[in-house]
């Protein structure tokens, strides 16, 4: 099953806001991420591993993350974060 996320706050994570990551399963690719709040996250707000392919994040108001946004997959498409 895909992930969606839509209009939530997430904040105050020890390491990440959000984790897109399985390389050994499809659920890391084809998930979408909109519209969220992420602040504050003591890692990456956004974080996508190698072996992810083909996610959708857009539209999310990132800040004061210790990095805003981590790519290692293929072909996700990250607009107007």
């Amino acid at each position: 099953m895909k992930k969606i996320t839509i209009n939530n706050i997430i904040k105050n994570n020890e390491v990440r806001g959000i984790r897109i990551e399985d390389e050994n399963t499809p659920s890391g690719d084809f998930n979408i991420i909109d519209n969220n709040i992420i602040t504050n996250n003591k890692g990456t707000g956004i974080f996508s591993g190698s072996g992810t392919n083909n996610n959708a994040v857009r539209s999310n108001c990132l800040f004061n993350n210790a990095l805003d946004i981590d790519d290692q997959g293929t072909d996700n498409i990250f607009d107007e974060n």
